[in-house]
């Protein structure tokens, strides 16, 4: 009955507003009057009303930091999403290697085999040295002449080259971006300052990958919470 008698005596106290140790916790997320929970570390406040100013700005600030970290992962997911249909779509010209090679063989075979096509033929069969000289039907333009089909082949095995070579360069480009983007994506779940997000923020605008801030405005100076306390005596 005596601890009871004591609770109801300090709580009395409180509300009446006789005894006051407004004070917020040590993360800001907890406030109190009395500051009687000895399992949270406190800090005592000049004023209730400077109290209630700390945990509500702090609220603030951390919806203000959830939406632009929700918005800049945002950004970098959708950035991730068209690298990776790009980096699929130039593994897939990568097989233009195989296919050039196959190109250039049927121009050699057409070269080797001049007297047995005929003008507006659509197709010769040959013997084809690359496959242990297995029988080959190979397709011909009829409107053009042996030594113009296999240059046809030429252009194609060219074509296919070039365009394996440029997949080839841009792969390694698009790799370096993914690790790059996967990197940001990274530092940003693990901001816990919005001043940090802001850095992040403007590097990813000097890259490109947003033309400007995600509120769309300018900001002169990087927003901040100041929090003043007095010590507990």
């Amino acid at each position: 009955q005596e601890k009871i008698f004591q609770f109801y005596e300090l709580a009395r106290k409180i509300l009446t507003f006789e005894i006051l140790n407004p004070s917020i916790s040590l993360d800001n997320k907890y406030f109190s009057l009395a500051a009687i929970n000895k399992n949270i570390g406190w800090q005592r406040c000049v004023s209730v009303n400077k109290m209630l100013d700390l945990y509500f700005g702090y609220q603030v600030y951390q919806d203000k930091l959830i939406r632009m970290k929700s918005s800049l992962v945002f950004v970098i997911k959708k950035e991730l999403k068209k690298n990776k249909t790009k980096i699929q779509q130039h593994t897939k010209t990568l097989n233009s290697d195989q296919k050039a090679e196959n190109y250039r063989q049927l121009g050699d075979i057409i070269m080797a085999n001049l007297y047995k096509i005929k003008p507006g033929q659509e197709y010769v069969e040959v013997e084809n040295p690359y496959k242990n000289n297995e029988k080959e039907l190979i397709s011909l333009d009829p409107s053009l002449s042996a030594n113009a089909n296999a240059q046809r082949y030429y252009k194609l095995y060219n074509k296919a080259k070039n365009a394996a070579k440029v997949s080839r360069e841009l792969l390694q480009n698009l790799k370096d971006e993914e690790n790059y983007l996967e990197s940001v994506l990274v530092s940003i779940n693990m901001a816990d300052d919005i001043s940090t997000l802001l850095e992040i923020q403007e590097e990813i605008t000097a890259q490109g990958l947003i033309k400007q801030s995600i509120s769309g405005k300018k900001k002169d100076k990087k927003e901040k919470i100041e929090i003043d306390f007095v010590e507990i005596n």
